[in-house]
């Protein structure tokens, strides 16, 4: 009986050890990366809105081959959506558990 005792006891010292106090550090940490991600989406529409890129863009001299390349190719979009892809990727990997 005292072996059973002992091993139920490590066990619930080894659960109480591992799972749950790295469940609510975990848990913690989680929380507060979601209540600050409201206030980081708040300043991300300044980087991404996209006015700049389009203002250098059409600060090139618009030749008629440079820009049916450009417009072909849908240039301005898709630094766009790169751009957006490397904040939501960087984003994402600050999150624990994930990145």
């Amino acid at each position: 009986m005292p072996v059973i005792l002992a091993a139920i006891s490590t066990f619930v010292a080894w659960l109480a050890k591992s799972v749950l106090l790295k469940g609510l550090v975990l848990g913690a940490i989680v929380a507060t990366v979601a209540l600050m991600f409201d206030e980081l989406i708040a300043l991300l529409p300044d980087f991404l809105n996209g006015t700049e890129l389009q203002s250098a863009i059409a600060q090139i001299p618009a030749s008629n081959h440079l820009v049916y390349a450009w417009n072909l190719l849908l240039i301005p979009q898709g630094l766009s959506l790169i751009l957006s892809a490397y904040v939501v990727r960087f984003t994402i990997r600050r999150l624990p558990g994930i990145g």
